[in-house]
């Protein structure tokens, strides 16, 4: 079986998320057969997700490379694109937050729910579009790069540096167990909530006992 997640492009579902930041169309449902597919492939999609993991870890090494080699401006270029995509996940995102389509079923004790990590995750990826946009202005990248470094510095001194986040992450993924709200969340953070693949890859980072991690790395600012 070839790997389900090496064809997810979820620059696909552009369109379907502009349109529903307009708001007329409406979320999807969570579709029943999705929920036999991967049922009926659970074993060979954990697998599959692990070694995507791996690989994606590879890539993002490689491209670290790339950068010192060619310096700004296929740096600049690759930042393109990953503004349009925060872009879209802030409007999804907000979307969720408002919307009456998934019901979030898992407060706690601790007065915890989805719209909270969903506020958080907004939060986080608000101050990534801004920090993207800055790096691709000439003369401002070093100065934000510098301050950035920083308040990671500082962070780790403190300890904290990853703290909040990890929690979120690990809270989010716990939640999803029961809560179509928090599958909803994390679909959207691992590509689309408009494209069933990944939907399907939610349920399988659900299911990893690591799948946090996955969710704490799409939760990052920067």
């Amino acid at each position: 079986m070839e790997n389900y997640f090496s064809g997810l492009n979820p620059i696909d579902a552009v369109d379907a998320a502009g349109a529903a930041a307009q708001g007329y169309t409406p979320l999807p449902d969570i579709d029943p057969e999705l929920l036999n597919y991967y049922e009926s492939h659970k074993a060979s999609l954990l697998e599959q997700l692990k070694q995507e993991v791996v690989k994606r870890t590879a890539k993002h090494v490689a491209m670290q490379g790339l950068r010192l080699l060619t310096g700004n401006l296929s740096e600049t270029v690759a930042k393109v694109p990953a503004v349009m995509s925060t872009t879209r996940h802030l409007a999804c995102l907000r979307l969720l937050l408002e919307t009456e389509n998934y019901e979030c079923v898992c407060r706690d004790g601790e007065g915890q729910n989805c719209k909270n990590i969903i506020r958080y995750v907004i939060n986080q990826k608000s101050k990534k579009l801004v920090r993207t946009g800055v790096d691709m202005v000439p003369g401002l990248s070093p100065i934000q790069s510098a301050g950035s470094k920083a308040r990671a510095a500082y962070k780790f001194v403190r300890g904290t540096l990853g703290q909040a986040r990890g929690y979120m992450a690990y809270d989010l993924h716990k939640k999803m167990k029961t809560c179509s709200l928090a599958q909803a969340t994390a679909a959207e953070m691992l590509g689309s909530v408009y494209l069933p693949q990944c939907w399907i890859k939610a349920f399988t980072v659900r299911d990893w006992d690591e799948g946090w991690k996955v969710l704490e790395e799409k939760m990052a600012s920067t």
